[in-house]
Protein backbone atom coordinates (compact mmCIF):
# COMPACT_ATOMS: atom_id res chain seq x y z
CA UNK A 1 0.00 0.00 0.00
CA UNK A 2 1.00 3.77 -0.72
CA UNK A 3 3.34 5.90 1.92
CA UNK A 4 1.45 6.89 4.78
CA UNK A 5 -1.18 4.15 5.22
CA UNK A 6 -1.46 2.78 8.32
CA UNK A 7 -3.36 -0.42 10.54
CA UNK A 8 -3.92 -1.61 14.02
CA UNK A 9 -5.21 -4.99 15.31
CA UNK A 10 -5.87 -3.82 18.79
CA UNK A 11 -2.10 -3.75 20.74
CA UNK A 12 -0.55 -5.22 17.25
CA UNK A 13 1.29 -2.46 14.75
CA UNK A 14 1.74 -3.13 11.40
CA UNK A 15 5.55 -2.01 11.02
CA UNK A 16 7.42 -1.90 7.49
CA UNK A 17 10.94 -1.05 9.73
CA UNK A 18 10.11 -4.45 11.84
CA UNK A 19 9.26 -7.09 9.08
CA UNK A 20 5.15 -5.87 8.97
CA UNK A 21 4.60 -3.94 6.00
CA UNK A 22 0.86 -2.81 5.90
CA UNK A 23 -1.06 -5.90 4.63
CA UNK A 24 -3.49 -5.13 1.29
CA UNK A 25 -7.26 -4.83 1.82
CA UNK A 26 -10.15 -6.26 0.66
CA UNK A 27 -13.94 -5.67 1.92
CA UNK A 28 -17.33 -7.06 1.36
CA UNK A 29 -20.37 -6.85 2.90
CA UNK A 30 -23.13 -9.49 4.19
CA UNK A 31 -26.71 -8.52 5.02
CA UNK A 32 -29.14 -10.76 7.32
CA UNK A 33 -32.90 -10.54 6.64
CA UNK A 34 -35.71 -12.15 7.99
CA UNK A 35 -38.10 -14.29 6.64
CA UNK A 36 -40.19 -11.51 5.12
CA UNK A 37 -36.87 -10.36 3.47
CA UNK A 38 -36.78 -7.55 6.00
CA UNK A 39 -32.95 -6.06 6.53
CA UNK A 40 -31.99 -7.36 10.41
CA UNK A 41 -28.35 -6.77 10.38
CA UNK A 42 -25.51 -7.37 8.33
CA UNK A 43 -21.55 -7.79 8.52
CA UNK A 44 -18.48 -6.49 7.09
CA UNK A 45 -15.77 -9.20 6.37
CA UNK A 46 -12.71 -7.80 5.90
CA UNK A 47 -9.73 -9.85 4.39
CA UNK A 48 -5.68 -9.44 4.91
CA UNK A 49 -3.23 -10.28 2.48
CA UNK A 50 0.79 -9.79 3.77
CA UNK A 51 4.02 -10.98 4.29
CA UNK A 52 6.34 -11.04 6.52
CA UNK A 53 9.87 -10.47 5.53
CA UNK A 54 13.45 -10.41 6.49
CA UNK A 55 14.25 -6.29 6.26
CA UNK A 56 18.23 -7.04 6.68
CA UNK A 57 18.70 -10.72 5.24
CA UNK A 58 20.85 -11.56 8.33
CA UNK A 59 18.24 -12.71 11.03
CA UNK A 60 18.91 -16.39 12.12
CA UNK A 61 15.71 -18.35 10.93
CA UNK A 62 14.66 -18.82 14.24
CA UNK A 63 14.13 -15.21 15.07
CA UNK A 64 12.23 -14.88 11.55
CA UNK A 65 10.06 -17.47 12.72
CA UNK A 66 9.65 -15.40 16.40
CA UNK A 67 7.88 -12.69 13.92
CA UNK A 68 5.62 -15.06 12.36
CA UNK A 69 4.37 -16.06 16.08
CA UNK A 70 3.73 -12.89 16.91
CA UNK A 71 1.40 -12.00 13.83
CA UNK A 72 -0.21 -15.37 15.04
CA UNK A 73 -0.82 -14.25 18.69
CA UNK A 74 -2.04 -11.10 17.41
CA UNK A 75 -4.70 -12.64 15.17
CA UNK A 76 -5.63 -15.53 18.06
CA UNK A 77 -8.36 -13.10 19.94
CA UNK A 78 -11.01 -10.87 18.53
CA UNK A 79 -10.39 -7.20 18.68
CA UNK A 80 -10.05 -3.78 17.25
CA UNK A 81 -9.03 -2.98 14.16
CA UNK A 82 -8.72 0.21 12.28
CA UNK A 83 -6.64 1.66 9.20
CA UNK A 84 -6.21 4.18 6.82
CA UNK A 85 -4.03 6.94 5.11
CA UNK A 86 -2.01 9.68 7.04
CA UNK A 87 -0.42 9.65 10.13
CA UNK A 88 -3.14 10.47 12.21
CA UNK A 89 -4.63 7.55 14.12
CA UNK A 90 -7.39 8.85 15.64
CA UNK A 91 -8.72 9.51 12.69
CA UNK A 92 -9.10 6.25 10.72
CA UNK A 93 -10.54 5.14 7.12
CA UNK A 94 -12.05 1.99 8.56
CA UNK A 95 -12.45 1.27 11.88
CA UNK A 96 -14.72 -1.54 14.01
CA UNK A 97 -14.35 -4.30 16.68
CA UNK A 98 -13.75 -7.25 14.70
CA UNK A 99 -14.04 -11.37 14.78
CA UNK A 100 -11.36 -13.47 13.33
CA UNK A 101 -12.54 -16.31 11.12
CA UNK A 102 -9.68 -17.24 9.45
CA UNK A 103 -5.91 -16.90 9.60
CA UNK A 104 -3.40 -18.88 7.37
CA UNK A 105 0.23 -19.06 6.77
CA UNK A 106 0.83 -19.27 3.38
CA UNK A 107 4.32 -21.27 1.59
CA UNK A 108 6.53 -19.03 -0.19
CA UNK A 109 9.53 -20.57 -2.81
CA UNK A 110 12.08 -18.89 -0.55
CA UNK A 111 11.76 -21.20 2.10
CA UNK A 112 10.46 -18.75 5.16
CA UNK A 113 14.03 -17.45 4.62
CA UNK A 114 13.55 -13.75 3.44
CA UNK A 115 9.41 -13.22 3.30
CA UNK A 116 6.49 -15.65 4.78
CA UNK A 117 2.94 -14.80 3.40
CA UNK A 118 -0.28 -14.85 5.32
CA UNK A 119 -3.69 -14.32 4.69
CA UNK A 120 -6.18 -13.04 7.50
CA UNK A 121 -10.20 -12.96 7.30
CA UNK A 122 -11.78 -10.72 10.03
CA UNK A 123 -15.74 -10.40 10.73
CA UNK A 124 -17.15 -6.52 12.00
CA UNK A 125 -21.21 -7.19 12.73
CA UNK A 126 -22.75 -3.80 12.46
CA UNK A 127 -23.83 -1.73 14.81
CA UNK A 128 -26.35 1.27 14.99
CA UNK A 129 -24.29 4.64 15.61
CA UNK A 130 -20.44 4.79 16.55
CA UNK A 131 -18.99 1.43 17.47
CA UNK A 132 -19.68 0.19 21.13
CA UNK A 133 -22.41 -1.29 22.87
CA UNK A 134 -26.04 -0.63 21.14
CA UNK A 135 -28.88 0.28 23.29
CA UNK A 136 -32.71 -1.01 23.00
CA UNK A 137 -33.93 2.10 21.50
CA UNK A 138 -31.40 2.15 19.20
CA UNK A 139 -32.28 -1.20 17.54
CA UNK A 140 -36.25 -0.64 18.54
CA UNK A 141 -37.26 1.11 15.32
CA UNK A 142 -38.53 0.59 12.05
CA UNK A 143 -34.90 0.35 10.44
CA UNK A 144 -33.16 -0.62 13.91
CA UNK A 145 -30.00 -3.01 13.14
CA UNK A 146 -30.20 -6.45 15.63
CA UNK A 147 -27.60 -8.42 16.24
CA UNK A 148 -29.57 -11.31 15.56
CA UNK A 149 -29.29 -13.70 12.24
CA UNK A 150 -33.10 -15.28 12.30
CA UNK A 151 -35.95 -13.95 14.36
CA UNK A 152 -39.72 -15.19 15.06
CA UNK A 153 -42.66 -13.81 15.95
CA UNK A 154 -45.18 -16.42 15.25
CA UNK A 155 -49.32 -16.54 16.55
CA UNK A 156 -50.81 -19.81 16.75
CA UNK A 157 -54.64 -20.65 17.51
CA UNK A 158 -56.38 -23.79 17.81
CA UNK A 159 -59.38 -25.51 18.71
CA UNK A 160 -58.84 -27.64 22.04
CA UNK A 161 -60.84 -31.08 20.81
CA UNK A 162 -61.48 -31.77 24.68
CA UNK A 163 -63.72 -28.72 25.05
CA UNK A 164 -65.01 -27.99 21.92
CA UNK A 165 -68.38 -27.48 23.48
CA UNK A 166 -69.10 -26.02 26.87
CA UNK A 167 -72.23 -25.36 28.96
CA UNK A 168 -75.40 -26.42 28.36
CA UNK A 169 -76.77 -25.45 24.48
CA UNK A 170 -80.00 -23.65 24.69
CA UNK A 171 -83.11 -25.68 23.40
CA UNK A 172 -81.05 -28.87 24.11
CA UNK A 173 -83.22 -31.74 25.13
CA UNK A 174 -83.32 -33.17 28.39
CA UNK A 175 -80.59 -35.43 28.11
CA UNK A 176 -78.24 -34.07 25.96
CA UNK A 177 -78.37 -30.61 28.48
CA UNK A 178 -77.69 -33.11 30.92
CA UNK A 179 -74.67 -35.00 29.36
CA UNK A 180 -73.14 -31.58 27.86
CA UNK A 181 -73.74 -32.88 24.24
CA UNK A 182 -73.44 -30.20 21.19
CA UNK A 183 -76.84 -29.43 19.91
CA UNK A 184 -77.44 -25.91 18.36
CA UNK A 185 -75.13 -23.38 20.33
CA UNK A 186 -71.41 -24.16 20.28
CA UNK A 187 -68.89 -22.69 22.01
CA UNK A 188 -65.09 -24.07 21.02
CA UNK A 189 -62.32 -23.37 23.44
CA UNK A 190 -58.80 -22.21 21.73
CA UNK A 191 -55.14 -22.83 22.80
CA UNK A 192 -53.30 -19.64 21.89
CA UNK A 193 -49.93 -18.74 21.93
CA UNK A 194 -47.63 -16.32 20.75
CA UNK A 195 -43.76 -17.60 20.13
CA UNK A 196 -40.95 -14.70 20.02
CA UNK A 197 -37.51 -15.89 19.10
CA UNK A 198 -34.17 -14.85 17.52
CA UNK A 199 -30.42 -16.91 16.96
CA UNK A 200 -28.21 -13.83 18.20
CA UNK A 201 -24.66 -13.02 17.25
CA UNK A 202 -21.68 -12.11 18.94
CA UNK A 203 -20.78 -8.40 18.95
CA UNK A 204 -16.67 -8.12 19.86
CA UNK A 205 -16.12 -5.32 21.84
CA UNK A 206 -11.92 -4.64 22.06
CA UNK A 207 -11.63 -7.81 24.57
CA UNK A 208 -12.27 -11.64 24.31
CA UNK A 209 -15.78 -11.07 25.81
CA UNK A 210 -17.63 -8.53 23.76
CA UNK A 211 -21.12 -9.06 24.16
CA UNK A 212 -22.92 -12.48 24.03
CA UNK A 213 -24.82 -13.56 21.97
CA UNK A 214 -28.01 -14.40 23.70
CA UNK A 215 -27.97 -10.91 24.86
CA UNK A 216 -28.62 -9.91 21.04
CA UNK A 217 -31.45 -12.07 20.81
CA UNK A 218 -33.01 -11.09 24.40
CA UNK A 219 -33.07 -7.52 22.98
CA UNK A 220 -34.97 -8.04 19.73
CA UNK A 221 -37.13 -9.81 21.84
CA UNK A 222 -37.87 -7.38 24.53
CA UNK A 223 -38.33 -4.99 21.65
CA UNK A 224 -41.08 -7.03 20.02
CA UNK A 225 -43.04 -7.60 23.25
CA UNK A 226 -44.11 -4.12 23.37
CA UNK A 227 -44.73 -3.74 19.43
CA UNK A 228 -48.50 -4.93 18.34
CA UNK A 229 -48.18 -7.06 15.27
CA UNK A 230 -50.60 -6.17 11.98
CA UNK A 231 -53.78 -5.43 12.25
CA UNK A 232 -54.57 -8.76 10.20
CA UNK A 233 -53.29 -10.68 13.19
CA UNK A 234 -54.88 -8.56 15.69
CA UNK A 235 -57.91 -9.69 14.13
CA UNK A 236 -57.40 -12.79 15.10
CA UNK A 237 -58.22 -12.57 18.28
CA UNK A 238 -61.57 -10.53 17.81
CA UNK A 239 -64.44 -11.73 20.32
CA UNK A 240 -62.10 -13.82 21.72
CA UNK A 241 -61.67 -13.46 25.56
CA UNK A 242 -58.35 -14.93 27.18
CA UNK A 243 -57.89 -16.79 30.60
CA UNK A 244 -55.51 -18.42 32.12
CA UNK A 245 -51.83 -17.23 30.99
CA UNK A 246 -48.52 -19.04 30.96
CA UNK A 247 -45.16 -17.85 29.82
CA UNK A 248 -42.08 -20.44 29.09
CA UNK A 249 -38.71 -18.85 28.27
CA UNK A 250 -36.42 -20.94 26.71
CA UNK A 251 -32.19 -19.86 26.57
CA UNK A 252 -29.62 -21.39 24.28
CA UNK A 253 -26.64 -20.00 25.29
CA UNK A 254 -24.29 -22.05 22.88
CA UNK A 255 -26.95 -22.01 20.39
CA UNK A 256 -27.17 -18.11 20.75
CA UNK A 257 -30.63 -18.23 20.59
CA UNK A 258 -33.45 -16.65 23.47
CA UNK A 259 -37.32 -17.62 22.79
CA UNK A 260 -40.30 -16.66 24.71
CA UNK A 261 -43.16 -18.24 24.63
CA UNK A 262 -46.90 -17.19 25.48
CA UNK A 263 -49.95 -19.15 26.40
CA UNK A 264 -53.71 -18.79 26.78
CA UNK A 265 -57.05 -20.34 26.68
CA UNK A 266 -59.33 -18.29 24.75
CA UNK A 267 -62.95 -18.94 25.13
CA UNK A 268 -65.46 -17.16 23.05
CA UNK A 269 -67.07 -13.87 24.08
CA UNK A 270 -70.66 -15.99 23.89
CA UNK A 271 -69.63 -17.91 26.12
CA UNK A 272 -71.55 -17.36 29.71
CA UNK A 273 -71.21 -18.71 32.91
CA UNK A 274 -70.99 -17.25 36.27
CA UNK A 275 -68.12 -19.53 37.28
CA UNK A 276 -65.81 -18.59 35.02
CA UNK A 277 -64.57 -23.14 34.55
CA UNK A 278 -64.82 -25.71 31.72
CA UNK A 279 -65.71 -29.24 32.52
CA UNK A 280 -64.88 -32.46 30.54
CA UNK A 281 -66.44 -35.72 31.89
CA UNK A 282 -67.22 -39.17 30.93
CA UNK A 283 -70.07 -41.69 32.34
CA UNK A 284 -69.05 -45.82 32.37
CA UNK A 285 -72.02 -48.18 32.97
CA UNK A 286 -71.90 -51.85 33.18
CA UNK A 287 -74.32 -54.37 34.23
CA UNK A 288 -73.42 -57.98 35.78
CA UNK A 289 -75.21 -60.92 36.08
CA UNK A 290 -77.45 -60.20 38.90
CA UNK A 291 -78.71 -57.16 36.88
CA UNK A 292 -76.61 -54.61 39.58
CA UNK A 293 -75.93 -51.90 37.42
CA UNK A 294 -73.34 -49.26 38.41
CA UNK A 295 -72.72 -46.51 36.50
CA UNK A 296 -69.63 -44.16 37.14
CA UNK A 297 -69.39 -40.49 36.30
CA UNK A 298 -65.78 -39.09 36.46
CA UNK A 299 -64.69 -35.78 35.72
CA UNK A 300 -62.66 -32.58 35.14
CA UNK A 301 -62.94 -28.69 36.16
CA UNK A 302 -60.50 -26.34 35.05
CA UNK A 303 -60.43 -22.76 36.64
CA UNK A 304 -60.99 -19.61 33.75
CA UNK A 305 -58.37 -17.23 35.36
CA UNK A 306 -59.52 -13.84 33.61
CA UNK A 307 -56.04 -11.97 31.93
CA UNK A 308 -55.88 -8.27 31.06
CA UNK A 309 -56.47 -8.25 27.09
CA UNK A 310 -54.76 -4.75 27.51
CA UNK A 311 -51.22 -6.28 28.49
CA UNK A 312 -51.42 -8.75 25.57
CA UNK A 313 -48.68 -6.20 23.89
CA UNK A 314 -47.08 -4.57 26.87
CA UNK A 315 -45.14 -7.04 28.86
CA UNK A 316 -41.53 -5.87 29.58
CA UNK A 317 -39.10 -8.69 31.02
CA UNK A 318 -38.88 -8.31 34.54
CA UNK A 319 -34.89 -8.10 35.22
CA UNK A 320 -31.57 -7.50 33.31
CA UNK A 321 -29.14 -9.74 32.54
CA UNK A 322 -30.23 -13.49 31.77
CA UNK A 323 -31.01 -14.34 35.37
CA UNK A 324 -33.78 -11.72 35.35
CA UNK A 325 -35.75 -13.69 32.07
CA UNK A 326 -36.38 -16.27 34.59
CA UNK A 327 -40.04 -14.42 36.38
CA UNK A 328 -40.72 -12.31 33.28
CA UNK A 329 -44.23 -12.07 34.93
CA UNK A 330 -43.58 -10.59 38.28
CA UNK A 331 -45.75 -7.73 37.71
CA UNK A 332 -48.33 -9.19 36.41
CA UNK A 333 -51.81 -8.67 38.33
CA UNK A 334 -55.12 -10.40 37.22
CA UNK A 335 -57.82 -8.44 35.63
CA UNK A 336 -60.26 -9.48 38.17
CA UNK A 337 -57.87 -8.79 41.14
CA UNK A 338 -59.60 -11.44 43.47
CA UNK A 339 -59.87 -14.74 42.91
CA UNK A 340 -57.71 -17.09 41.30
CA UNK A 341 -58.60 -19.81 38.33
CA UNK A 342 -58.91 -22.72 41.71
CA UNK A 343 -61.47 -20.69 43.31
CA UNK A 344 -63.20 -20.25 39.62
CA UNK A 345 -62.77 -24.17 39.54
CA UNK A 346 -64.28 -24.69 43.36
CA UNK A 347 -67.09 -22.82 42.17
CA UNK A 348 -68.00 -24.23 39.39
CA UNK A 349 -67.54 -27.63 41.08
CA UNK A 350 -70.55 -26.38 43.64
CA UNK A 351 -73.08 -25.83 40.62
CA UNK A 352 -71.92 -29.11 39.23
CA UNK A 353 -72.43 -31.64 42.22
CA UNK A 354 -76.15 -30.73 42.40
CA UNK A 355 -76.83 -31.76 38.48
CA UNK A 356 -74.90 -35.62 39.03
CA UNK A 357 -77.64 -37.55 39.52
CA UNK A 358 -79.36 -36.11 36.63
CA UNK A 359 -76.78 -36.49 33.92
CA UNK A 360 -76.57 -40.26 35.19
CA UNK A 361 -80.36 -41.22 35.32
CA UNK A 362 -80.22 -39.24 31.90
CA UNK A 363 -77.56 -41.68 30.49
CA UNK A 364 -79.15 -44.68 31.93
CA UNK A 365 -82.48 -43.96 30.07
CA UNK A 366 -80.77 -43.42 26.80
CA UNK A 367 -79.74 -46.62 27.08
CA UNK A 368 -83.32 -47.64 28.00
CA UNK A 369 -84.21 -46.91 24.54
CA UNK A 370 -86.53 -49.38 22.58
CA UNK A 371 -83.85 -49.96 19.96
CA UNK A 372 -81.08 -49.70 22.33
CA UNK A 373 -78.97 -53.38 23.19
CA UNK A 374 -80.57 -52.77 27.37
CA UNK A 375 -83.70 -51.99 26.59
CA UNK A 376 -84.23 -55.19 24.24
CA UNK A 377 -82.49 -58.17 26.75
CA UNK A 378 -83.45 -56.30 30.46
CA UNK A 379 -86.28 -54.81 31.78
CA UNK A 380 -86.81 -51.84 33.17
CA UNK A 381 -86.27 -52.16 36.75
CA UNK A 382 -82.47 -52.18 36.75
CA UNK A 383 -82.39 -48.98 34.88
CA UNK A 384 -83.62 -47.25 37.32
CA UNK A 385 -81.03 -45.61 39.40
CA UNK A 386 -80.76 -44.58 43.49
CA UNK A 387 -80.25 -41.32 43.78
CA UNK A 388 -77.95 -41.67 46.91
CA UNK A 389 -74.62 -42.47 45.26
CA UNK A 390 -72.89 -45.31 46.30
CA UNK A 391 -69.08 -43.68 46.93
CA UNK A 392 -68.05 -40.24 46.11
CA UNK A 393 -64.19 -39.18 45.09
CA UNK A 394 -62.95 -35.68 44.75
CA UNK A 395 -59.69 -33.94 43.77
CA UNK A 396 -58.17 -30.94 44.35
CA UNK A 397 -55.30 -28.96 42.58
CA UNK A 398 -54.88 -25.93 43.75
CA UNK A 399 -51.43 -25.20 41.71
CA UNK A 400 -53.30 -25.96 38.67
CA UNK A 401 -56.43 -24.85 39.56
CA UNK A 402 -58.53 -27.89 39.10
CA UNK A 403 -60.80 -29.92 40.68
CA UNK A 404 -60.97 -34.22 39.90
CA UNK A 405 -64.54 -35.88 40.90
CA UNK A 406 -65.34 -39.33 40.53
CA UNK A 407 -69.18 -40.45 41.88
CA UNK A 408 -70.32 -43.85 41.72
CA UNK A 409 -74.06 -44.96 41.32
CA UNK A 410 -76.06 -48.10 40.77
CA UNK A 411 -79.32 -49.44 41.09
CA UNK A 412 -79.83 -51.14 44.52
CA UNK A 413 -83.98 -50.44 46.24
CA UNK A 414 -84.30 -46.90 46.91
CA UNK A 415 -84.22 -46.39 50.89
CA UNK A 416 -87.36 -46.90 52.72
CA UNK A 417 -85.83 -44.18 55.82
CA UNK A 418 -85.96 -40.71 54.35
CA UNK A 419 -82.08 -39.61 55.23
CA UNK A 420 -80.21 -42.99 55.74
CA UNK A 421 -77.32 -44.01 54.38
CA UNK A 422 -77.78 -47.45 53.69
CA UNK A 423 -80.42 -50.16 55.05
CA UNK A 424 -80.42 -53.98 55.50
CA UNK A 425 -84.48 -55.36 56.31
CA UNK A 426 -84.09 -59.31 57.34
CA UNK A 427 -87.19 -61.38 57.81
CA UNK A 428 -86.69 -64.82 59.16
CA UNK A 429 -89.57 -66.92 59.72
CA UNK A 430 -90.57 -70.26 61.54
CA UNK A 431 -93.82 -72.16 60.61
CA UNK A 432 -95.62 -74.60 62.83
CA UNK A 433 -93.92 -78.10 62.54
CA UNK A 434 -95.80 -81.30 63.91
CA UNK A 435 -94.72 -82.58 67.61
CA UNK A 436 -93.37 -86.02 66.55
CA UNK A 437 -92.61 -88.71 70.09
CA UNK A 438 -89.41 -90.90 69.21
CA UNK A 439 -89.18 -93.89 70.70
CA UNK A 440 -85.96 -95.88 70.95
CA UNK A 441 -86.24 -99.43 71.09
CA UNK A 442 -83.02 -102.02 71.77
CA UNK A 443 -81.62 -103.68 68.54
CA UNK A 444 -84.70 -102.11 66.14
CA UNK A 445 -82.80 -102.03 62.80
CA UNK A 446 -85.75 -99.80 61.87
CA UNK A 447 -84.33 -97.22 64.01
CA UNK A 448 -86.81 -95.56 67.23
CA UNK A 449 -90.50 -96.01 66.65
CA UNK A 450 -92.31 -92.49 66.09
CA UNK A 451 -95.34 -91.21 67.08
CA UNK A 452 -97.21 -88.27 65.69
CA UNK A 453 -98.89 -86.88 69.28
CA UNK A 454 -101.16 -84.67 67.16
CA UNK A 455 -99.74 -80.66 68.57
CA UNK A 456 -97.80 -78.85 66.44
CA UNK A 457 -94.67 -76.33 67.43
CA UNK A 458 -95.00 -72.49 68.08
CA UNK A 459 -94.79 -70.28 65.27
CA UNK A 460 -92.08 -67.44 65.12
CA UNK A 461 -91.31 -64.52 62.95
CA UNK A 462 -88.07 -62.31 63.49
CA UNK A 463 -87.84 -58.66 62.43
CA UNK A 464 -84.29 -56.87 62.07
CA UNK A 465 -84.02 -53.83 60.77
CA UNK A 466 -80.46 -51.92 60.38
CA UNK A 467 -80.19 -48.33 59.51
CA UNK A 468 -77.44 -45.57 58.94
CA UNK A 469 -77.91 -42.46 59.36
CA UNK A 470 -75.57 -39.56 59.13
CA UNK A 471 -73.67 -39.20 62.18
CA UNK A 472 -74.25 -36.43 64.34
CA UNK A 473 -71.93 -33.97 64.48
CA UNK A 474 -71.94 -33.42 68.14
CA UNK A 475 -72.57 -34.66 71.60
CA UNK A 476 -74.43 -32.37 73.55
CA UNK A 477 -78.21 -32.88 73.92
CA UNK A 478 -77.87 -35.32 70.86
CA UNK A 479 -80.71 -37.70 70.25
CA UNK A 480 -81.59 -40.41 67.50
CA UNK A 481 -83.86 -38.60 64.59
CA UNK A 482 -87.09 -38.55 65.49
CA UNK A 483 -88.99 -38.85 62.08
CA UNK A 484 -86.87 -41.57 60.96
CA UNK A 485 -87.33 -43.69 64.72
CA UNK A 486 -91.05 -43.18 64.04
CA UNK A 487 -90.65 -44.66 60.47
CA UNK A 488 -88.28 -47.14 61.51
CA UNK A 489 -90.61 -48.53 63.95
CA UNK A 490 -93.91 -48.20 62.41
CA UNK A 491 -92.22 -50.45 59.30
CA UNK A 492 -91.23 -53.00 61.57
CA UNK A 493 -94.35 -53.03 63.58
CA UNK A 494 -95.85 -53.86 60.04
CA UNK A 495 -94.03 -57.11 59.94
CA UNK A 496 -96.44 -58.50 62.38
CA UNK A 497 -97.75 -61.55 61.38
CA UNK A 498 -101.40 -60.98 62.61
CA UNK A 499 -101.06 -58.02 59.84
CA UNK A 500 -99.52 -60.42 57.08
CA UNK A 501 -100.36 -63.63 57.14
CA UNK A 502 -104.32 -63.24 56.45
CA UNK A 503 -107.47 -64.18 58.63
CA UNK A 504 -106.23 -67.76 59.90
CA UNK A 505 -103.82 -65.67 62.31
CA UNK A 506 -105.76 -65.26 65.18
CA UNK A 507 -103.20 -64.20 67.91
CA UNK A 508 -99.64 -63.22 67.84
CA UNK A 509 -97.56 -62.33 71.07
CA UNK A 510 -94.26 -60.26 70.97
CA UNK A 511 -91.38 -62.32 72.47
CA UNK A 512 -88.56 -60.29 71.77
CA UNK A 513 -88.25 -56.34 71.24
CA UNK A 514 -84.74 -54.72 71.26
CA UNK A 515 -83.02 -51.63 69.98
CA UNK A 516 -79.69 -50.81 69.47
CA UNK A 517 -78.01 -47.03 68.62
CA UNK A 518 -74.37 -46.87 68.16
CA UNK A 519 -73.84 -43.04 68.22
CA UNK A 520 -70.49 -42.27 66.55
CA UNK A 521 -70.99 -44.86 63.10
CA UNK A 522 -75.17 -43.70 63.25
CA UNK A 523 -76.35 -47.63 62.99
CA UNK A 524 -79.58 -48.12 64.59
CA UNK A 525 -81.26 -51.75 64.76
CA UNK A 526 -84.32 -52.68 65.57
CA UNK A 527 -85.19 -55.94 66.33
CA UNK A 528 -88.61 -57.42 67.33
CA UNK A 529 -90.08 -61.25 67.48
CA UNK A 530 -93.36 -62.45 67.61
CA UNK A 531 -94.88 -65.92 67.95
CA UNK A 532 -98.03 -66.47 66.58
CA UNK A 533 -100.45 -69.59 66.51
CA UNK A 534 -103.68 -70.21 63.83
CA UNK A 535 -107.38 -69.70 65.33
CA UNK A 536 -109.19 -72.84 66.12
CA UNK A 537 -111.64 -73.14 63.49
CA UNK A 538 -109.19 -73.05 61.20
CA UNK A 539 -107.61 -75.95 62.71
CA UNK A 540 -111.02 -77.86 62.32
CA UNK A 541 -111.27 -76.70 59.18
CA UNK A 542 -107.80 -77.75 57.77
CA UNK A 543 -106.86 -81.10 58.61
CA UNK A 544 -103.18 -80.78 57.90
CA UNK A 545 -103.00 -78.10 60.42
Amino acid sequence: MATGVFMTYGAFKFDPGFGFPVPQVSISKEFDRDQAGRLIGGRTIVSLEGVIYNNIHDLDFQTFLTREKNLRDAFSKDTFIKFGCGNNENAPSYSGNAKVNRLSIDKTENRWVSTIGYNVDLIVEDVPGVPGVPTISQECTSTGIYHITSCQDEWNMEIIDEYSYVNSPVGANVLRQALNFPLGSKYPIYRISRTIGAVGKFIPTGNNLGISAIAGAKKWVTCRLNTAPESSLTGMLSGIVLYNFVRSVSIDDPGGSYRLTDNWIGVPTGYSTSGLYIESFNIDSSLDSSYLRTVTINGTIKGLEPFDSGKIYDKSIIGTGLGGSISPMAQLVRSDGSTSKFDKALSGYDSIKNSMFMRVQSFVEKQNNPTGIFRRFFGRDENTVNPLPLSVTEGFNPTEGSVTYSWVYNNRPLNLISGSISETLTINDSFPTQVIAELFVLGRRLGPVMQNLGTYTTASRDVTFDVVMPRPTGLAGIRFPKTAYIQITGLVESMNPMFLLGSSVCKSFVKNNTENWSVTDGRFTKQKTWVWQHCYQDITQNSNI
